[in-house]
């Protein structure tokens, strides 16, 4: 989607931020990428 407002990009924004949220799997699969596995505390 392509913002064409300010109010709109906050919609996009807020929503995106909400499956985020709601979502910690895709989070998690941020901090597997091999690149950033210096980032994994054990």
């Amino acid at each position: 989607m392509v913002a064409r407002s300010v109010d709109e990009m906050k919609t996009v924004i807020q929503n995106a931020v909400a499956r985020l949220q709601s979502s910690k799997d895709i989070i998690r699969g941020f901090f597997r990428s091999p690149d950033l596995s210096y980032i994994l505390i054990e």
